[in-house]
C-alpha cells in the first residue's frame, strides 16, 4: 500500500506490484511538505517526508520506491531523472 499525505489530501495506491508505475493527482494548495508511506507486502513500513510543493508553481514528481528509501527522482523540466 502508497500513501501520500500533502497538504489537506490523502492519495492511496493499493495492491501495486514491483515494477509498476502509478499516476496520482493533487491539487495544490498552500505550500506543504508531504509524506510518503510505504506498506510493503511482507508488513514492513517505510516512512519519509520527500517533498516541498507550492501553489505558485505545476509540478511532476517521479518518486521511487526502494527497499530501504524513497526517492524523489525528479529531474530537469520535471521530467524522469531516467528521461536524460
Amino acid at each position: 500500500m502508497l500513501a501520500i499525505d500533502v497538504g489537506n489530501e490523502h492519495l492511496e495506491g493499493k495492491n501495486i506490484a514491483p515494477g509498476t508505475a502509478l499516476e496520482l493527482h493533487y491539487t495544490i494548495g498552500p505550500e506543504a511538505d508531504y509524506q510518503v508511506k510505504i506498506v510493503f507486502a511482507s508488513g514492513r513500513v517505510l516512512e519519509e517526508r520527500v517533498g516541498y510543493v507550492d501553489a505558485g508553481y505545476t509540478s511532476h514528481d517521479y518518486l521511487v520506491v526502494y527497499s530501504d528509501r524513497i526517492a524523489d527522482e525528479t529531474g530537469p523540466g520535471g521530467m524522469p531523472a531516467s528521461a536524460r
